[in-house]
């Protein structure tokens, strides 16, 4: 069965390997993609359920060269390279394609809006825009699974709604996933769906360890 197209992102570079087949033939070779700017450290790269666009969440530097001031999502599409507005946090940990709407996560705030509790914010065609509210800890991966839009890592609190480092998105609000650890400090690393169930890794901590 063909093998699609895969891109790769090793330290700060990007590279293209082109497979034409299941058997990988003797002179394949890497090809720079020719990622723009400056970006350290990559934190996930994510491609649009369609395929067709690859979102690099990292900090990224833009013409002013200082990784604070002008963060932005870079975008590779049909061969070129673009940018998706731009936000005053200075690391982007993740990003996904929900319900044909872009979102984006972090652990600092995204929206110069005056508050300090926009963790998860969406593209709304023109600008990012707060997606609920995170007054503290960190969002270190969105995942759409089996079409439930999960936010996860190390916050206390989801739209004023305790979670203990894992919520989902229900009704246009964020709720509870069960009652992980209720009387531990848990901080999630990531999930996934199988069969049926959610699997997550984490750090839970008693206050005896």
């Amino acid at each position: 069965m063909p093998l699609p197209r895969e891109l790769v992102l090793l330290r700060i570079a990007v590279l293209v390997w082109s497979i034409g087949s299941g058997v990988v033939p003797a002179q394949s070779q890497w090809t720079a993609a020719g990622a723009p700017f400056k970006q350290s450290p990559v934190q996930q790269v994510v491609s649009s359920p369609g395929g067709d666009r690859i979102w690099f969440c990292s900090r990224l530097a833009l013409d002013s060269g200082n990784w604070s001031e002008d963060n932005s999502i870079l975008e590779y599409t049909n061969g070129q390279w673009d940018t998706i507005g731009t936000f005053p946090a200075p690391l982007i940990y993740s990003a996904v394609e929900y319900h044909d709407t872009l979102l984006i996560a972090s652990a600092y705030q995204l929206i110069d809006d005056g508050t300090t509790d926009v963790r998860i914010a969406y593209w709304n065609g023109g600008e990012w825009k707060r997606y609920g509210s995170v007054p503290s800890g960190p969002v270190r991966r969105l995942r759409v699974l089996e079409d439930t839009l999960y936010a996860i890592g190390g916050m206390d609190t989801l739209d004023g709604r305790f979670v203990n480092g894992i919520g989902k998105r229900v009704g246009g609000q964020w709720e509870p996933v069960g009652q992980p650890f209720e009387d531990q400090d848990a901080s999630f690393l990531d999930a996934v769906a199988l069969d049926g169930d959610l699997y997550a890794v984490c750090y839970a901590y008693t206050g005896d360890e």
